[in-house]
Order: C-alpha cells, then sequence, then structure tokens
C-alpha cells in the first residue's frame, strides 16, 4: 500500500510516497533534497503552519510509526538553519525548537521563513545566528542589508534592489538633474553599426500609432470560429462560431424565488446584466452607396425650401451586396440606395421621431416586389455647436440615437443584428452626408429601457425609473453611474463610409454580373412625393406625358401611391414591368389607360 507524506514547500504542496509506514526519517530527508534541492543540513520542519510554528528533529533512523506520522500528514517546510546539538535533542519522538525562531514574520509579509520582503523584521547586522540569504553574490536583501539598519540614514528604506551593483532598475535609477529635465526624453545610446544597416528597440525610428477602423463583422466572425477549428465537427457550433446574440438587459419577470417580479423586486436568479458601455470593434454594414446624388440633393433642396428649424427624414430602400475584391476589405457589407421614401413623422427636440405609417404594408409589398428592402434612413439637421462640453463634433444627437436603435432592432435579422444605416446631413457651408450604425449594446440597451432622451439634445442618461423599481446598473468610463446621469452617446456610434456610385465603373465588364445588377438603377425618376394622391399623379403624368408608361412609372413612390389609385393587382404587373426594365404589353396598357381615365387622370 502506497504511504503519501504532503509537504507544504514556498513553490506549493508536495506529494512525498513511500512504500510504508516503516519509512525511516533520513528516506524523508533524503525525498526532500531531491524534490526541493535543499542540503539535508539547511532542512527545518514543523507540524504546524510557519506563522505559529512548532520544529522537529527527529533521528534519522526513526520510523514513521515511531513518530507518529500517519498516511495523508501535512508538515511544513521552513527556513535554514543549523543542525541541532546532541545536548538539544531528546529522545522522545518530536524534539520541539527551544529558541525563538531566527525572525518573526509580520501580518504584512506573504512568504514563508526562507523567504525575505521589507516588512520582514531583520536579525541584525551582526548577528552571527542571522539566517543565510537566499540570492546570489553582489546581490543585496533585507537580511544582510547595512542601510537598514543604519541609524544614522536619513531616509527610511521602504525597498531594496535585489540585482548585482552593476545593473539598475526602475527603483534605483538616479534622480535627473534640473538640465536632464529641460531637455526631455533622449534616446539611449546603442553598439549598432549604422553603416551595416543595424537597428536596434533603441534607435529603429517607430511611426505614430495607427488607428485601427472597426473591422466587417464576417471577419470578426471568422477569426473566432479560428479559435475553435478543428475542435468540433462542422455541424456543431459553440460560443466562439455561433453568432453573439444581443445583450439582455431585462430582468426575470417570471421568477418564483417568492419576490414581487421585475423591476418591484430581485434576486440573483433574475437581475439583470450590468450595462458595462463599451466601443463596438466590429460593424454590420461598412459602406454606404448613393446610385444618383441628384437624389439627396433634391431631398436636401426640399428640406431648405420648408425652412430649416424642422428636420426631415426619410427611409431608404436598396440592397446589400459584399464588397467588391477591388476595394480590398474582405467580408465588408455594402448597402446600396435606390430610393428615398418620407413617412408620417413629427418634431422633437434634437430631432425627428417617426410615427407609424397607414401605407407602411403596401410601401414594404411593392419594395419586395422590386427586389428591395429597407437599408437606412436619412436626416437633415442645422449646424451643430460642438465643443469642450461635447469633445469636439457632435455627431448624433440623443434622439437620433433613440431613433436609430428603434429602426435597428425593427429591421434585424433572425440572430438579431441589424445592417440598417442612418445617415446624416448637417447644414453647412460644405454639404456632405455622414453615415453611422448604432452598437448592438445600444439597441439592447433602448429596447430594454435602460436608456433615454437627456435634457441636454445632444446627450442620453440612464433612465431614471418611477418610485418603486428597482434600476439598472449601467457602467460608463469604467464607474457605476446614478438614474438620470447625461452622458455622450460616443461610444455607441459606429462610422459607415459613404461613397456616390460610379456609373462607369459599374457598367465596366472586368466586374461580376451581381455587382453589375446591384449598381444598377432600379428607378428613372425620383420626383414623385411620398404618400403622394391623385393630384400628384395627374401632374406627374402631365409632366412626363411624352415617355411610355415603364418609364413614367418608374419611380418608387409613385408605384407605392398607385395601389390607393388604381389597386394593387394592377400595381404588381407594373412593378414587374418596370423590374424588368420592358414595356408594358397591349393587354396591360389597354387596363392601365381605362384605370386612369376612370379616375380622370389624363
Amino acid at each position: 500500500m502506497a504511504y503519501i507524506v504532503r509537504l507544504q514547500t514556498p513553490q506549493g504542496i508536495k506529494r512525498l510516497l513511500f512504500k510504508d509506514d516503516r519509512a525511516t526519517w533520513e528516506d524523508f530527508q533524503l525525498q526532500v533534497r531531491d524534490t526541493t534541492k535543499i542540503a539535508i543540513p539547511d532542512q527545518l520542519f514543523s507540524t504546524t503552519p510557519l506563522a505559529n510554528a512548532q520544529y522537529i528533529h527527529p533521528k534519522p533512523k526513526q520510523t514513521f510509526t515511531e513518530l507518529k506520522i500517519k498516511h495523508g500528514d501535512m508538515l511544513y517546510l521552513g527556513g535554514f538553519t543549523a543542525a541541532p546539538s546532541a545536548s538539544s535533542s531528546s529522545s522522545s519522538s518530536f524534539t520541539e525548537k527551544k529558541e525563538q525562531p531566527i525572525f518573526r514574520l509580520s501580518k504584512r509579509c506573504q512568504h514563508d521563513e526562507r523567504g525575505r520582503c521589507v516588512h520582514c523584521d531583520a536579525a541584525p547586522v551582526h548577528d552571527k545566528s542571522k539566517p543565510k540569504c537566499t540570492h546570489g553574490p553582489n546581490e543585496t536583501c533585507i537580511n544582510c542589508s547595512t542601510y537598514v539598519q543604519d541609524s544614522k540614514a536619513t531616509e527610511v528604506a521602504d525597498w531594496l534592489c535585489n540585482h548585482p551593483a552593476n545593473a539598475f532598475c526602475p527603483k534605483c535609477l538616479p534622480p535627473l538633474s534640473e538640465e536632464e529635465k529641460l531637455k526631455g526624453p533622449q534616446k539611449l545610446k546603442c553598439s549598432c553599426v549604422k553603416e551595416l544597416g543595424q537597428k536596434c528597440s533603441r534607435c529603429a525610428e517607430t511611426g505614430p500609432a495607427i488607428k485601427v477602423d472597426k473591422i466587417p463583422y464576417a471577419r470578426m466572425m471568422q477569426e473566432r470560429k479560428a479559435l475553435c477549428k478543428f475542435k468540433h465537427a462542422p455541424s456543431v457550433t459553440c460560443a466562439f462560431c455561433a453568432d453573439p446574440p444581443l445583450p439582455d438587459y431585462a430582468g426575470k419577470k417570471d421568477c418564483n424565488r417568492g419576490h414581487r417580479p421585475w423591476p418591484l423586486g430581485v434576486c440573483l436568479s433574475c437581475a439583470p446584466a450590468v450595462a458595462n458601455i463599451r466601443e463596438q470593434n466590429y460593424r454590420h454594414c461598412d459602406s454606404l452607396s448613393f446610385l444618383d446624388v441628384g437624389m439627396v440633393q433634391d431631398f436636401y433642396r426640399e428640406w431648405l425650401r420648408r425652412g430649416t428649424t424642422k428636420p426631415r427624414a426619410a427611409l431608404m430602400f436598396g440592397r446589400y451586396m459584399e464588397e467588391p475584391a477591388e476595394t480590398k476589405n474582405p467580408g465588408a457589407i455594402r448597402a446600396v440606395v435606390h430610393a428615398f421614401y418620407e413617412p408620417p413623422q413629427e418634431l422633437v427636440t434634437g430631432g425627428v421621431r417617426l410615427l407609424t405609417d397607414p401605407e407602411e404594408k403596401a410601401v414594404t409589398h411593392i419594395a419586395k416586389l422590386m427586389n428591395l428592402e429597407p437599408v437606412g434612413w436619412i436626416v437633415t439637421t442645422e449646424a451643430r455647436p460642438g465643443g469642450a462640453k461635447y469633445m469636439g463634433k457632435v455627431f448624433m444627437s440623443g434622439a437620433e440615437v433613440i431613433q436609430a436603435a428603434k429602426l435597428q432592432n425593427k429591421y434585424r435579422d433572425k440572430s438579431g443584428h441589424s445592417r440598417f444605416v442612418t445617415v446624416i446631413l448637417e447644414h453647412g457651408e460644405n454639404i456632405e452626408p455622414v453615415a453611422y450604425q448604432v452598437s448592438d449594446q445600444c439597441v439592447a440597451m433602448e429596447r430594454d429601457g435602460v436608456i433615454a432622451k437627456a435634457a441636454d439634445p445632444f446627450m442620453l442618461t440612464n433612465r431614471k425609473p418611477p418610485r418603486g423599481e428597482m434600476p439598472h446598473t449601467v457602467v460608463y468610463e469604467d464607474r457605476p453611474i446614478d438614474p438620470g446621469f447625461e452622458f455622450l452617446p460616443d461610444k455607441f456610434i459606429v462610422k459607415v463610409i459613404v461613397s456616390v456610385a460610379n456609373q462607369a465603373k459599374a457598367n465596366a465588364t472586368d466586374l461580376t454580373k451581381d455587382l453589375n445588377h446591384a449598381m444598377r438603377p432600379s428607378f428613372l425618376h425620383h420626383s414623385f412625393p411620398s404618400r403622394g394622391k391623385d393630384d400628384q399623379l395627374r401632374l406627374h403624368l402631365s409632366q412626363y406625358h411624352r415617355e411610355e408608361y415603364v418609364r413614367k412609372f418608374s419611380d418608387f413612390n409613385l408605384l407605392c401611391a398607385l395601389p390607393s389609385i388604381i389597386g394593387m393587382p394592377l400595381t404588381e404587373s407594373i412593378c414587374k414591368y418596370v423590374k424588368e426594365k420592358k414595356s408594358l404589353d397591349s393587354q396591360l396598357r389597354d387596363a392601365v389607360d381605362r384605370s386612369l381615365i376612370s379616375k380622370n387622370l389624363f
């Protein structure tokens, strides 16, 4: 049967194995020597922890049975000491050391008796009984330092370096003179031979730090999946290769732990996660392209005509496509805008709020027929002040962040993520659209009622709960914030690149067929107003009376208005021809004529 005696050492617990309890103390000391590299004369053992040590000095030939050391017992390896004299030993199995330990561990020490630190009660310098030092030659510790014991020292030694005298460390570097401080940091000298092109870390020129931009979501997932490659079957997903879900900041309302449901009560089982606000290092949509810059210009001019005090917003319909290889951004996604649609909206502090649209179902159906979907929204705004309070330029107001989070949550995929983009048109001398997304964390916090608009229109706040409700825990800049605390929404904002499509390049033969199709404009006109009625249709038909029907009806807002004028079946047939850019057949043309004449629209 194996016989194990455990030994607590500075390196951890060692398990020493013997045949049986007839093993001698000498056998034990030999194993300790082989395990710890400590010579037998320098070994010292205690039966209790070293903070209250009970040292023993058995005879070498005594067995474990005689010493009453049982299988599994623990002994403690102490500091160095001289071998006990014959007069100090007794016939008993355990002979306790009568003299006090060479020094005593203080409450602040974190080591055993063999170690030394600045908190130890060291032996006097000239005390011959002081223990041996554990470091190499030409080094100093608290046990052998004359400075520690010098009563004439003018400063208290809080630390001691433990390296040779010919070396320096940050603790013992000499202080800089006033002249050296004025010169500033200087390069350290090196022995590189510049004529041979040698450079080391001291003399090599280092350029400015390069800011790493957001990476595409697909590339981020590839990096995650690489961590679990070959560790499970391709049909299996794990925490690394599965799409990360949106954070959940809603408390569990059906908790059965005997308290009121969240947010009136909470326990460890149903408490929501802490919202630690962090920047998002990836983006779901990397760029956005307008197929027709005139579409943006007309939208901006109409806003100026109405007056710049009231922002104007519109949904952008288009398609998503993979970024072409020419841009050298693998895994990136581009949103291509084909049309604008202006839903009902109202003015709020710092922006606009989109209202319920009674025509939303018809508009979504028409967009689907044209192979389009909502890819973002565009909003105009007056010039913003910026300044030190907002850490420079204001990117998005609090109202715009809240509205963007709602729209991204509405137009999300099965995993809860969204490629929906926000475009800001700010009034000023240089009109340039800028695009953003809000982070997945922002979408989740808005969805779960954690954030709200602040009194400052360019800030957000941690929502104040009604009396009796428990607030969410929000951490901003690495510290918890109280409900109602206003903070900048910049950490929620993800920059998206904006561009205008180059039609000449889109029609080039070196691009793929899919790219050609995605970058081909779906509509010829963008002049018909959103949610237009009979009068606007009559004016439109009169303006383009020389064009055939397929060109007249090549306007997204016009197609969205047609179901309420001539009916959905006829509109669906027209959409098919407009999408394929083919002339209407005679039967459909006659049906359209009859419908328009009956409405007195010719």
